[in-house]
């Protein structure tokens, strides 16, 4: 598991990504990023899930997002990702 939190912006990103990187290239079968304490995501976040989905499938591995924040979540629906990534209301269903 990945728990983020504050902002995920151009300023956070690399520090982001080489951790979501990290965990998917070190073989987890099922990662999730724990967002329920970020208060915001912006487009380059959003593309290091992108990426870390799509490193996480070449490995046959799955990615969900724990992502309670009613605001964060209509971020991944305007972007489209929610029908393309596992995103969850809660922790605790991202990790069931």
């Amino acid at each position: 598991m990945l728990a983020a939190q504050g902002e995920i912006d151009i300023a956070a990103v690399p520090t982001f990504r080489d951790q979501l990187r990290r965990l998917v290239d070190d073989g987890s079968a099922s990662i999730v990023i724990d967002l329920s304490e970020v208060r915001f995501i912006d487009s380059a976040g959003l593309r290091v899930l992108v990426d870390g989905l799509t490193r996480a499938r070449r490995r046959d591995a799955d990615l969900r997002v724990a992502c309670p924040s009613a605001s964060l979540r209509r971020t991944f629906e305007i972007s489209g990702l929610d029908k393309v990534m596992s995103v969850h209301d809660s922790l605790e269903d991202a990790t069931n």
